[in-house]
């Protein structure tokens, strides 16, 4: 049999005719998670998956105006509709005739989830979002180096404001390793601290694509940022957390160049006209001011007249220095200086210095004679007090026992007769080196 040759159309046809004639594919019912929605016109495109596998699915505006929800990414939907061969690129797809919501999928309800918390902390209040600076010169773009993102982003600055410097801090923007990837090169970023603002994004993708930027630490970092950020992540009906956190969100790469240029060159440049006009126009005003000022003071009375003035004032001072010399207050002076002088003639006539040494010498005779009574009135007290305790030694007690008498004592009395002692009662009997202690018997 000889080999038939088929061009690339036939095949797509004959694959085309074989699913349309398969009946168990004109009406199917499936379940599964949307992912990567878009809506153009009125026709919803998407993939359909479940965690094996997914579909490419279309659902043109005459089916989707009966929807009653809006399908976003991660929703959980049932749908009907039938296989669909589009012959010019080789591509099957399910054309959606219904679809009914079952659910939210895993990844949205755990966005939602992060969502929730972080704003329940405040981490996404206006008020502690930084503001974008207005004249930009330095941008920061945390992105892939090789995506159409970082071109788009380039693109849009050197067509609108090409004076601006870029700073690329390369970064996976997909993927299991892709948060990490995004801190480190935010942390380093902001260690530099070179740039003005920080655009933080990549372009379209599904949601399992732009999961990588629901990272809860990077959200937090993203944050307390000292450098305000930019979130550029996706398309315009795309949302992560740190579009939330940011300190704007732009829809797409080139809105967020957008945001950070001028809006194009020609307004900047009339800004600058409009600028050098009003700087001329207020010098041409302060120098009309300052002329009309001047030709003032050149046209005053004072000017005009000024050696006149001179002059009045110059007589004015002559009869003060007159009026001074006629009150001769340095005569007066004069006449106290000389009275100051005549009083210390007459301290020195009246010779106090030598009044003073007088007076010290017989200060100090008077001072040596008391001194001297005072030493012999102190020896004679000495010598009564001497002769007064030879007396009392004399007749102390103790001195009388020294020479053999004793004491006696009953009841704390002293006993002077025998017939004083009361019988059967102890008495004391002290010596002058001891005591001992004694009863009467009879």
């Amino acid at each position: 049999m000889e080999n038939r040759i088929l061009t690339v159309k036939a095949i797509n046809e004959y694959l085309s005719y074989k699913i349309a004639s398969d009946i168990n594919l004109k009406r199917i019912f499936i379940k599964g998670e949307i992912s990567n929605v878009r809506c153009s016109k009125g026709h919803y495109y998407f993939v359909l998956k479940d965690d094996d596998s997914e579909i490419s699915a279309i659902m043109f505006e005459n089916y989707s105006k009966n929807l009653s929800f809006v399908p976003i990414d991660g929703m959980s939907v049932l749908i009907e509709g039938s296989i669909n061969v589009y012959i010019k690129k080789g591509t099957y797809n399910i054309n959606v005739f219904e679809m009914q919501e079952t659910g939210l999928g895993e990844i949205y309800l755990k966005f939602l989830k992060l969502k929730e918390k972080l704003s329940k902390e405040g981490i996404f209040d206006s008020e502690k979002k930084l503001l974008i600076p207005h004249n930009i010169e330095k941008v920061g773009i945390i992105t892939s180096a090789t995506g159409e993102a970082l071109q788009d982003i380039l693109s849009t600055i050197t067509k609108r404001y090409p004076l601006i410097e870029v700073f690329l801090y390369p970064s996976l923007v997909q993927g299991p390793e892709a948060p990490k990837s995004l801190i480190k090169s935010l942390k380093r970023a902001i260690s530099d601290n070179l740039v003005d603002i920080l655009i933080i994004g990549r372009g379209g993708g599904s949601i399992e694509d732009l999961s990588c930027f629901n990272d809860e630490e990077l959200a937090r970092l993203v944050a307390k940022s000292p450098i305000p950020t930019i979130s550029a992540v996706g398309h315009e009906m795309d949302y992560t957390i740190i579009d939330f956190a940011s300190s704007y969100r732009a829809p797409t790469p080139t809105a967020a160049a957008t945001k950070v240029t001028p809006n194009n060159k020609q307004d900047l440049i009339s800004d600058l006209d409009i600028n050098i006009g009003r700087i001329n126009s207020q010098i041409k005003r302060l120098l009309t001011e300052k002329f009309i000022k001047y030709d003032n003071i050149i046209n005053s009375y004072g000017l005009k007249n000024f050696v006149n003035i001179v002059n009045s004032k110059e007589e004015y001072i002559n009869n003060i220095i007159f009026n001074l010399k006629t009150l001769s207050p340095i005569q007066k002076i004069e006449k106290k200086t000389e009275y100051l002088d005549s009083l210390n003639h007459r301290l020195n006539i009246f010779d106090i210095h030598n009044k003073i040494n007088a007076y010290t010498d017989k200060i100090d005779d008077y001072t040596k004679k008391m001194k001297y009574y005072f030493q012999i009135n102190l020896k004679e007290k000495d010598a009564k007090l001497n002769e007064l305790f030879d007396k009392i030694d004399l007749v102390n007690p103790s001195n009388i026992l020294k020479k053999g008498y004793a004491l006696v004592y009953q009841k704390d009395r002293i006993i002077k007769r025998s017939d004083s002692i009361i019988q059967n009662s102890e008495f004391e009997v002290k010596f002058y080196d001891s005591s001992l202690t004694a009863k009467k018997v009879r």
